[in-house]
């Protein structure tokens, strides 16, 4: 760690620096005036003061959790693989049949306007 006065590395054991003797921690209090144009960390004395910036409490909002389950239960494996079928059969026939006839609507509305 670098002195904060003369910018000599310090031992991570020491407490104050070789060669200006001026202490690694130095704290300073500021004015209200000075603690508003600081950019660094600032730490308040009184622990029940806290800044506004680190509180995220919002009273007026709630946080809602619902718990969703996707699993089948107790069903056996034999409705596992029925369900499987139908959504199956779902996507390769019904699917299909639906794009046509989508396909077929906007076939005639496009050449019933001209």
């Amino acid at each position: 760690m670098k002195c904060n006065v003369c910018g000599v590395e310090i031992q991570s054991d020491e407490q104050q620096c070789s060669k200006c003797n001026e202490l690694k921690h130095k704290v300073q209090i500021l004015s209200p005036e000075e603690k508003q144009d600081f950019s660094g960390l600032t730490i308040e004395q009184d622990p029940e003061k806290q800044s506004a910036g680190y509180n995220d409490y919002r009273g007026n909002q709630r946080i809602y959790v619902k718990h969703v389950n996707f699993s089948m239960g107790q069903t056996g494996m034999l409705t596992k693989i029925l369900f499987g079928i139908i959504i199956a059969g779902l996507l390769i026939v019904a699917l299909p049949i639906a794009l046509f006839i989508v396909s077929i609507v906007m076939f005639t509305l496009y050449f019933m306007r001209k």
